[in-house]
């Protein structure tokens, strides 16, 4: 079970590389109007494994007439805490119901939140707990910044202007679309062109957008989470987290395009005072300290601002640690009064800026929505 179609795709081809001398026959089912017609092509089949959604799986049960599972001796869960947040519980259930008591389910999860945790006691008998610790790639260069929720765009602009190279890639996760098109038309007014891709696009619009990107005809790509595991992002040499993921997996998630093959990449978060729980989590899964960057008063002090930046650069480089600490006020002041002046001037993007704030509460909504239906 996957929560997304295309890691359907992903998972049919890396199964078949896997199986390719087994014998072993591989299915996969999609969601189709023609369901009967599907179901009689994989009873040709008979499959000895099938890849699923699990929206798409239940579906198949309640509309296709003898679909049965009995036979199914182990089910796999991959992403299961994502599966559960995204409202999946119910599907999840509903599926396990049709399987033989004597199956085994495998559950792959990069944390153990509560209502996963209760999840898995009320569907297994004698659960059991493997521990597999993934970390940050050596190479991977971590930049917390704290600020205010307002002051996001403001460091957004400094950081393209003056902290990363016009030559050098950037994804840039934004939580909706509507911080994607927010976004895109403010970096528009500021003589800034990136390229765009959110989940409610056309697919073909999406491979536009990345393609420009992968071809250098920008640098900068705006996305959403579900639009970058829908498509095929290049490697690239930074991640700037607008809003900060919501699990250590999410994290691991968003940077594992950067920082390949030994390379060097950079991830910039910008952390506000409700971030904060989602850090320390982040900081206790790493098990790694983080080291805080000198003050607005030390860099003053110094009279060199590049060497400052420079010794701190590498400090985190060589040492793997979390650097974390606020952007000189001055800079924020002076990108934020540049962009109210955009915002007085485009009655559309204030009204885009509103809507923003809205989706992003839908957006919180829905999280705790989803997990208090787990528990």
């Amino acid at each position: 079970m996957t929560r997304w179609y295309t890691l359907d795709l992903y998972f049919l081809q890396l199964v078949r590389q896997l199986a390719q001398f087994t014998g072993l026959r591989i299915g996969l089912l999609v969601g189709d109007n023609e369901m009967e017609s599907l179901f009689g092509e994989l009873t040709l089949q008979n499959p000895d494994v099938m890849i699923a959604t699990p929206d798409n799986l239940t579906s198949h049960l309640s509309h296709v007439k003898d679909m049965f599972l009995h036979n199914v001796e182990c089910i796999v869960f991959d992403e299961a805490d994502c599966l559960l947040s995204m409202g999946f519980a119910k599907h999840l259930r509903q599926i396990l119901s049709h399987i033989n008591q004597n199956h085994q389910t495998l559950l792959f999860t990069n944390a153990l939140p509560t209502f996963l945790d209760d999840f898995v006691k009320s569907v297994s008998q004698r659960p059991h707990i493997v521990h597999h610790y993934s970390t940050i790639r050596s190479t991977l260069k971590l930049i917390f910044f704290t600020l205010s929720g307002d002051e996001k765009s403001a460091a957004l602009l400094y950081l393209i202007r003056e902290r990363i190279r016009c030559d050098k890639r950037t994804l840039i996760f934004v939580p909706t679309r509507y911080h994607a098109e927010f976004l895109n038309l403010l970096l528009l007014e500021r003589g800034i062109e990136p390229s765009v891709c959110y989940g409610d696009m056309s697919r073909k619009e999406q491979r536009v957008q990345v393609s420009r990107f992968r071809t250098r005809k920008t640098t900068l790509l705006i996305t959403t989470d579900m639009a970058s595991n829908e498509m095929d992002i290049p490697s690239v040499d930074n991640v700037i987290n607008w809003d900060f993921p919501y699990s250590p997996k999410h994290f691991l998630s968003r940077v594992r395009v950067t920082a390949r093959a030994g390379q060097p990449g950079t991830a910039f978060s910008f952390v506000t005072p409700e971030d904060i729980p989602n850090v320390l989590d982040f900081r206790i899964f790493l098990l790694k300290e983080m080291m805080a960057a000198p003050t607005e008063e030390h860099i003053m002090q110094d009279g060199n601002m590049l060497e400052v930046v420079s010794e701190i650069d590498q400090i985190n480089a060589s040492e793997g640690q979390i650097l974390y600490g606020c952007l000189p006020q001055i800079v924020v002041d002076f990108y934020a009064d540049g962009i109210r002046k955009i915002l007085d001037n485009s009655p559309k993007l204030k009204l885009m800026e509103t809507s923003c704030a809205v989706a992003l509460d839908r957006l919180k909504s829905f999280r705790g929505d989803s997990v208090e239906e787990t528990t």
